[in-house]
């Protein structure tokens, strides 16, 4: 989501060659949507046996595995054919995982890490089992001191926010750039239905800070609450989610259009401890104007006000409370409701964002 619509809305004064990895095979429908923003797409399908023999070939170099996962000479050969044909100004490298392929490339080059990774790996270390912690102990120091490494191969260097910074290699007068996430505020727009559900979580369901969220909310929060219904909805639901589906929780897979997930719950509730970039789930709730609660770590990266924009809750019976309230008072809730859909308008649109990105671009091409 991030890239296209930095593709799209670069597009608007620049000439776009993307070049890109995949794991399986791409459609014609989504090659089509990219073509009115890109002068060239070359997709390059990544190997299982190359992906292996790398990963091992670089783990064995002291590199981060998943260097070694996204490692492809067909990728690497491909590129350098378009930068002797197109003559770009600039590379735009998207995550660390393709930071290897501008080692030596002498075209200009920027970063965009999005989050620090070696921090979200060295988090599934803490709270996984033996011996897989010791594993994600081990990706995440050599994440981390790749990113370190990898430093000096970029002109600029981008994170979707500030709390990132200090995870990262290199001390924070090292000078990261950030651009936030942002939101379609004409696709995300209120559409008035009745909510089938009191409360609501959405978000990518294989994703560990969002499994931990999604189990809290069951657990430590629904408790709390009796007679009320709650929704857990988004992709690749982990089986530890599906086994708690029951009378009181639906959880809900893959849905075509997410808004229709947003639109079936009156309040959503973000209850993540762990995790690192910008939780945009919470931004397009708040776009929708559905009253938000979330925690204090969340919204250091967005900057609304508690009681103004969303409330802030820490522990299960500050949840229990600020969904109370929402429910019960309806002049709080029609308050958070609206201020909250100002809030995302005035200071979350991707053109903001992204005229922020061309304008590192364009530095280092000058």
């Amino acid at each position: 989501m991030r890239l296209f619509h930095q593709i799209r809305l670069l597009s608007r004064t620049a000439e776009i060659h993307l070049v890109t990895l995949t794991e399986k095979r791409v459609s014609h429908i989504e090659l089509e949507k990219l073509q009115p923003y890109v002068a060239s797409c070359t997709v390059v399908k990544m190997k299982r046996w190359e992906r292996i023999l790398y990963l091992l070939y670089y783990g064995l170099k002291g590199l981060p595995f998943q260097i070694g996962w996204f490692t492809s000479m067909r990728y690497k050969k491909k590129l350098t054919e378009i930068i002797e044909t197109v003559d770009p100004q600039v590379i735009y490298c998207q995550l660390f995982r393709m930071a290897y392929y501008c080692k030596d490339i002498s075209v200009p080059a920027v970063i965009d890490y999005m989050d620090a990774f070696g921090e979200g790996m060295q988090r599934r270390g803490d709270i996984s089992p033996f011996p897989v912690s010791l594993l994600y102990r081990w990706e995440a120091n050599r994440i981390k001191d790749f990113e370190g490494r990898s430093y000096d191969w970029f002109k600029k260097h981008i994170l979707i926010s500030r709390e990132d910074e200090k995870h990262l290699g290199k001390p924070l007068h090292a000078g990261y750039s950030i651009v936030s996430n942002g939101v379609d505020n004409e696709y995300f727009v209120n559409n008035p239905t009745l909510p089938k559900y009191e409360v609501g979580f959405v978000g990518n369901l294989g994703y560990l800070p969002n499994v931990e969220a999604a189990h809290y909310l069951i657990k430590e929060v629904l408790p709390g609450i009796p007679g009320i219904r709650i929704s857990i909805c988004g992709a690749r639901p982990d089986k530890s989610l599906i086994q708690l589906h029951s009378e009181r929780v639906d959880v809900i897979g893959w849905m075509e259009d997410i808004r229709h997930a947003y639109s079936q719950i009156k309040i959503f509730v973000a209850p993540i401890f762990k995790g690192t970039g910008q939780q945009n789930k919470i931004l397009e709730a708040m776009a929708l104007g559905i009253p938000c609660i979330t925690t204090s770590a969340v919204n250091k990266a967005i900057g609304a006000r508690d009681q103004e924009h969303l409330l802030i809750a820490d522990h299960p019976d500050d949840f229990v409370v600020a969904i109370q309230r929402l429910l019960n008072d309806e002049a709080l809730y029609s308050n958070i409701k609206n201020n909250a859909r100002t809030f995302v308008v005035s200071n979350f649109t991707w053109e903001n964002h992204v005229n922020s990105l061309e304008e590192i671009l364009k530095s280092v091409t000058q």
